[in-house]
């Protein structure tokens, strides 16, 4: 699964490095997967908080 993370360049000149993370949870309990199938299924998996 591909993420894409945007750093603003605003960031003042003396930063040279930052660390970034993201973390995934398993939400198939919590979420109808029939209901979320065909168009705009990944906005309702993040509606549901995937």
């Amino acid at each position: 699964m591909p993420m894409r993370f945007i750093v603003g360049r605003e960031l003042p000149k003396n930063v040279g490095s930052i660390n970034l993370s993201y973390a995934l949870f398993d939400i198939t309990d919590r979420v109808d997967l029939s209901a979320i199938q065909g168009n705009g299924s990944q906005d309702r998996l993040a509606a549901a908080g995937g």
